[in-house]
């Protein structure tokens, strides 16, 4: 297959490489669209092991197997699903796994990633392709963020609320406020064209 190999020095070459080995519990997806994220301009710079990438969206291409062809978004951290903070719906935090798809293990600039099926996040065949990587860090991120606060403020305590930075996340911040009950919502960017957008 081909894949992206980022040598450092901003240097990237597409180059063949083997295909990846599947381990007990993962499926092979071939990968659709990986969003470019600033977290990776780091690794164009100073260069990575693995195949970068972790905006992640592809199709399940594992014959015979249940999920096969199903449209997936990649959750990158690695998790085992028992541990305390896994039960405890904190995947991102597992105390037993400490692997990230992309940065310690090959990612997404690639034909295909070998991902643990609990990673995989169905999509919904209404979100086109070019959108769906966005679900992750930039909506996936956001809503989380939001959640936790609700946990503290909900939208039916908050006055307005202030968002500071229209980027992606900043954007999806705001999205999710919005989605999830914030009606007073003020965004605060130093770019008049994001602010704009926002």
């Amino acid at each position: 297959m081909q894949a992206a190999v980022f040598h450092g020095n901003d240097r990237i070459t597409i180059e063949r490489v083997p295909m990846p080995d599947v381990g007990k519990g993962e499926v092979l997806v071939r990968v659709s669209r990986t969003a470019l994220c600033g977290s990776d301009f780091k690794l164009w710079h100073k260069g990575a092991e693995f195949t970068a990438g972790h905006e992640i969206f592809g199709v399940v291409e594992q014959r015979g197997h249940r999920l096969h062809g199903r449209r997936c978004a990649v959750y990158i951290p690695l998790h085992c699903d028992r541990c305390a903070a896994c039960q405890r719906g904190d995947t991102q935090m597992c105390l037993e796994v400490s692997s990230l798809i992309g940065w310690n293990r090959p990612g997404g600039y690639a034909e295909y990633v070998p991902v643990p099926e609990n990673c995989l996040l169905p999509v919904p065949n209404d979100i086109e392709d070019s959108l769906a990587p966005l679900l992750l860090d930039t909506i996936g991120t956001s809503g989380h963020a939001v959640r936790f606060v609700g946990r503290v403020v909900s939208p039916a305590d908050a006055g307005p609320v202030l968002v500071m930075g229209a980027g992606p996340v900043g954007l999806g911040v705001a999205l999710a406020l919005r989605a999830l009950g914030y009606d007073d919502v003020h965004v605060a960017d130093p770019n008049v064209a994001r602010l704009r957008i926002a």
